[in-house]
């Protein structure tokens, strides 16, 4: 039986030619990027202030040479969960893929079609939950009129960060234009009980990581983090980052060395900025990763 959603909101790829585009100029991009980081890396790694810091907390990973700690930070970057939270039921501020939209209409939506179809809930001749202010909050111009959004269009995090096209008409796209936009997720290296970050909903998605392993994307830090607090359009910041490290190109699974030490460098916001959280060295967040991560402690106890 076909019903009227499956004509109107069709079933995309698992990955559409614009993604496996955009995934392929990302992989060039990141293969240069990480090999220029690892002499950086290996640098960090082998510092004074990081073996001290790795002495007292994880003394198995600090009597590992720089090169055979980063070998280990790599395998466990790879090895770790890929994870994406969302609400049980539509709620809240993130109009997000739901277990009844799951069920419904058998795939993982992104946040872009979660807005373009009606409630799982509704009637077939609902009309779509798109609000302007609705999209995806982790972009520049979230709450945004679409005059402003025109204006900060190359800024905001899907474009310049992850490389998507953008649509055609801003904050309306079609459903093809939607499916060429991605699904977020967090990489979970750290070890957390929840996978990500509960506030996003109470479900957790694990993505099997052979399935997917081609088609992420990782960015050196949250990238609704990173525009709310050095994207001078957005407001005032957010949190105490360092905003000298460039979010793109981002890293893929195979080629990361580039969006690791970013990612550690990016807390090193000297507080001239404002925002919350205390400034860390670059060798201070690369010891605490590792001690959350099973480089520092096997055990998951």
């Amino acid at each position: 039986m076909t019903s009227q959603h499956q004509f109107q909101f069709p079933t995309p790829p698992v990955q559409t030619p614009v993604q496996a585009s955009v995934r392929a100029a990302s992989e060039r991009a990141a293969a240069a990027a990480s090999a220029a980081a690892t002499p950086r890396v290996l640098e960090l790694f082998a510092s004074p202030e990081l073996r001290r810091l790795l002495s007292a907390c994880c003394p198995a990973a600090a009597k590992l040479s720089p090169e055979r700690l980063l070998d280990r930070v790599r395998a466990e970057a790879k090895a770790a969960e890929i994870v994406h939270n969302f609400p049980a039921r539509p709620a809240g501020e993130f109009v997000d893929v739901s277990m009844a939209s799951l069920e419904k209409y058998g795939f993982f939506l992104n946040q872009w079609q979660a807005q373009l179809i009606p409630p799982a809930e509704a009637p077939p001749d609902a009309s779509p939950v798109w609000t302007p202010g609705a999209f995806d909050p982790r972009s520049t111009a979230a709450n945004a009129s679409s005059a402003h959004y025109k204006n900060l269009g190359p800024q905001i995090a899907e474009i310049s960060i992850f490389g998507c096209p953008p649509f055609a008409r801003p904050l309306r796209p079609t459903w093809d234009e939607a499916a060429n936009r991605l699904v977020y997720a967090a990489h979970n290296i750290r070890r957390l009980d929840t996978g990500s970050a509960p506030l996003f909903g109470n479900v957790g998605a694990v993505f099997r990581t052979s399935r997917v392993r081609k088609m992420v994307e990782i960015a050196p830090i949250d990238t609704g983090i990173w525009e709310a607090s050095c994207n001078d359009t957005y407001g005032p910041p957010r949190f105490n980052l360092d905003c000298s490290y460039p979010m793109a190109p981002v890293g893929t699974l195979d080629h990361f060395d580039h969006v690791l030490y970013r990612g550690l460098g990016s807390w090193g916001g000297d507080g001239s900025r404002g925002g919350r959280l205390p400034r860390r060295s670059l060798a201070q967040s690369a010891a605490e990763l590792i001690a959350r991560s099973a480089v520092g402690s096997p055990s998951y106890r």
